[in-house]
């Protein structure tokens, strides 16, 4: 996500290795991600969200959160906190 967020003119799908119920797209047309998630291994039963590049910028600092990479002093977070994304410790 985050070399999207660097270069997001270039265009590229991914699965999960361990997951192929998960996929997710960095399209420079929508200018985004499109995450798609699979109910089944059925193709028409899936959940798709699209994600402009501020949601995605969240998303990469949420992530960077939760693995450990930032710690909730860290700019990006606070800026979640006083957005109201964030709530709580």
């Amino acid at each position: 996500m985050e070399k999207f967020l660097q270069n997001p003119s270039q265009k590229n799908t991914y699965e999960l290795m361990d997951d192929p119920t998960v996929e997710f797209s960095f399209d420079d047309e929508y200018d985004g991600m499109i995450l798609r998630l699979y109910r089944s291994f059925k193709l028409q039963d899936h959940l798709t969200l699209y994600l402009d590049i501020d949601q995605l910028k969240h998303l990469v600092a949420y992530l960077k959160l939760y693995i450990g990479k930032l710690n909730k002093k860290a700019k990006e977070i606070q800026t979640m906190y006083e957005n109201g994304f964030l709530q709580g410790d």
